[in-house]
């Protein structure tokens, strides 16, 4: 056996432990969400959620259907930060606004890049605590509820949430949800 093949090998042994590792903290990450599930709602703040898009048209209906469909939506204030799209996303949260009128849509100015519009999300931000969301995810209707009560029973500086992917098939997709709980442990660190 050569010397780069049992690099090679012990390379892929090493990446599969570590995968396995993280894998474990997502797990017990999401055993410690659904325990925070079982506290009340004692002194929890509004939350305001960012949304910063550019040439979201696909996928900006879904995600904001998602925060209109949560359960504490009256204790929500979704800002949609539209980056200079050439698409139709503006004309698509404008539809969503007959329908929900707290729902809204800011548009940068000279400054563009999803720092600027976090930035302007931040400046129009009415409640003290903040998340922000990609214009394509997907949310469950409990999401900020548990998001609120994490929040009111630890009182962190910050959270770093799990991002869960579709179930796909095959190596890729094993690969993606192993490279996806890596990323969240970095971002943990």
């Amino acid at each position: 056996m050569s010397a780069t093949l049992v690099v090679v090998l012990c390379t892929v042994m090493l990446a599969a432990l570590h995968a396995y590792i993280i894998r474990g903290w997502g797990d017990a990450l999401e055993r410690s969400i659904h325990t925070v599930d079982e506290l009340g709602l004692h002194g929890t703040t509004g939350l305001s959620v960012i949304v910063p898009v550019r040439n979201e048209e696909d996928n900006i209906l879904a995600c904001l259907q998602d925060l209109y469909a949560q359960k504490d939506r009256s204790q929500l204030d979704v800002i949609v930060v539209d980056d200079r799209s050439t698409d139709r996303t503006a004309e698509r949260v404008r539809g969503l606004k007959v329908r929900w009128a707290e729902l809204r849509l800011e548009q940068l100015g000279e400054q563009e890049g999803k720092k600027a519009a976090i930035e302007l999300g931040m400046e129009r931000a009415v409640h003290p605590v903040v998340l922000l969301t990609d214009g394509d995810t997907r949310c469950s209707p409990d999401r900020t509820t548990r998001i609120r009560r994490a929040w009111s029973t630890d009182a962190p500086h910050l959270l770093v949430l799990p991002v869960f992917m579709d179930e796909g098939a095959g190596w890729l997709a094993h690969y993606q949800r192993q490279e996806q709980a890596a990323l969240l442990a970095v971002a943990a660190g």
